[in-house]
């Protein structure tokens, strides 16, 4: 009976796994902005587009610093035109949108519009451009740390990011898959090193034969 019970629990079990790729879940993310930004040079433009990315800016215990974090565990999200409009509508309609029609003369909105040109901007782009626009001896890059998970025990939908941003260059690392991709890399080029040492002995026992070969045919001869 209890090897029975044991039995349909197990199945249970394995049903309820099976199952799991059928069921909606929800996926959630969170970015956080390890570097404190300087207040008084952080402008409405800069909070407006930070906050149309759904990163939200805060006072810190430091009256002088700001702390950036997503909200509501929905992670960062890009910034897009809407669609079907001329270049010049569609982006009116953003700076409506966005409230940054206010700002709309300033440098920094000016730059957003160049980057977005093409329809829409990253998130890590709306940080360079605040990155951009911050002293470089106050603020020489922007680190974020983060991490995504669902509420169901899905297999690939667990893990974390670091990214740093800098005024020329982002630079991402997808802390679980990178791992496993550089152990896959480290692998093949194990394999690799030993299939050419192994190449390099037969050929170099191949080459002793010859040479005593040779030698042996050169004393008959004599």
């Amino acid at each position: 009976m209890a090897r029975q019970l044991r039995s349909a629990r197990l199945s249970e079990t394995m049903v309820a796994f099976h199952d799991l790729g059928s069921i909606m879940a929800n996926n959630y993310c969170v970015a956080t902005v390890l570097t404190f930004l300087p207040k008084h040079h952080l402008t409405e433009a800069h909070r407006l587009a930070l906050c149309a990315c759904n990163v939200a800016v805060v006072d810190t215990d430091d009256s002088e610093s700001l702390y950036l974090f997503t909200r509501d565990g929905e992670g960062p999200c890009d910034l897009e035109l809407p669609d079907g409009l001329p270049l010049v509508e569609a982006w009116e309609a953003f700076l409506e949108e966005t409230g940054l029609d206010g700002c709309s003369q300033e440098p920094f909105t000016s730059a957003l519009r160049e980057c977005m040109g093409g329809g829409g901007a990253d998130w890590t782009q709306i940080l360079q451009l605040v990155l951009r626009a911050l002293p470089d001896a106050d603020i020489p890059h922007i680190d974020v740390q983060g991490s995504y998970w669902c509420d169901k025990e899905r297999r690939g939908e667990f893990g974390g990011f670091a990214l740093r941003v800098t005024r020329t260059d982002v630079v991402v690392q997808e802390s679980a898959q990178q791992f496993f991709d550089q152990l896959d890399r480290r692998q093949q080029q194990s394999c690799t090193t030993e299939a050419t040492s192994q190449q390099r002995s037969v050929e170099q026992a191949s080459e002793g034969t010859e040479q005593a070969e040779a030698g042996e045919g050169g004393a008959r001869v004599g």
